[in-house]
């Protein structure tokens, strides 16, 4: 038998169905195959939490249980496992008076599970309006179950879904929100891209001294999981950063998104970012041979990039993108001259 280190609770199977503890989180009773991060919740904090959370809750004074019986007729309140009556009485209330009220409803974990996939399936389709309404209701059944990675996946791909549609300040928040979800399911790479999908659209209206801190937190990201969705993120990142950098930065990014993309050569995406970033570096130079210094030392070897052959190459690969064709053609008409 396994108990919950959080709620003392048993667990049959990974999801304590009580608290909603993801039992694979528990790092400090089995080993990892890699270094546990040190943003990573121990045990301790997530008891605290869980503790200060279930203060707000009525419990029964006699066995300190929370699930009652409630006799509809006459009000009375009875604890469901010593069975001795509960001070107060309870008032049927048929029609709640305001959204608010209605996502407060209590579930189990699987209910709030099921709740939480509808709401995801309903979000796409909805109004501003009706999208920051399933946020919250989102973060309520988060709030419940604060250690459930099945809602905590659904709750960060809303919000970063939702950065989009906000200002400045919002999408901050937004950030603020995904990056404490991120280190709290630290080993979750789904709630990981979620959150790098966030930064890429933040980075997007910063300026330029908060991009490059944004940029360096996606390459964290990559680094750490090296796949091409977060290469892809990364790119983005860089692509918006590069606009607002000199020539001589620019073609820093551009060696930076090259080494990407020689990686992930499949990548429709990162290639289109690749070729419009080098056909901008071409136009601001007016020459279509870039030269650039590799290593360091008193003497940096010289390579060149030939951006006519690359962008060529470009195009037969993705003879269906028009993006690509259209920064190949470009350079083929500046080559002329």
């Amino acid at each position: 038998m396994y108990l919950c280190p959080v709620c003392g609770k048993e667990i049959e199977n990974t999801i304590c169905s009580a608290c909603g503890f993801d039992k694979s989180c528990d790092f400090e009773n089995y080993p990892t195959l890699s270094e546990v991060s040190s943003q990573a919740l121990g045990i301790s904090n997530l008891k605290e939490t869980y503790e200060n959370k279930q203060k707000k809750y009525i419990s029964c004074k006699n066995c300190g249980g929370r699930t009652f019986y409630i006799d509809i007729e006459s009000g009375g309140i009875l604890c469901s496992e010593c069975l001795n009556p509960i001070d107060g009485r309870y008032e049927s209330k048929s029609h709640p008076h305001n959204s608010e009220e209605a996502t407060t409803k209590q579930y189990t974990v699987e209910q709030a599970v099921q709740e939480a996939g509808k709401l995801l399936e309903l979000y796409p389709k909805q109004s501003y309006e009706a999208k920051s309404e399933t946020i919250i209701k989102l973060k309520t059944l988060f709030e419940q179950f604060p250690f459930n990675s099945k809602i905590a996946k659904k709750y960060a791909l809303c919000l970063a879904c939702f950065i989009s549609t906000q200002k400045s300040e919002g999408k901050e928040k937004i950030i603020s929100e995904l990056e404490k979800l991120y280190k709290q399911f630290t080993y979750n790479s789904e709630i990981a891209e979620y959150y790098a999908l966030g930064l890429s659209l933040l980075s997007t209206t910063q300026d330029y001294s908060d991009k490059q801190d944004t940029v360096k937190h996606l390459k964290a990201l990559y680094l750490r999981f090296r796949n091409e969705t977060f290469a892809l993120f990364y790119v983005q990142g860089l692509r918006n950063l590069s606009r607002d950098q000199s020539i001589t930065e620019r073609q820093t990014t551009l060696l930076e998104i090259k080494g990407i993309y020689d990686i992930f050569k499949d990548s429709e995406e990162i290639a289109v970012i690749y070729a419009m970033n080098l056909s901008n570096i071409c136009k601001l130079q007016r020459k279509t041979n870039l030269t650039y210094s590799v290593g360091t030392g008193l003497f940096p070897k010289k390579e060149s990039i030939d951006a006519k052959t690359i962008l060529k190459n470009l195009s037969s690969k993705f003879p269906q993108n028009r993006s690509i064709r259209q920064c190949t053609e470009e350079i083929n008409e500046m080559s002329r001259y």
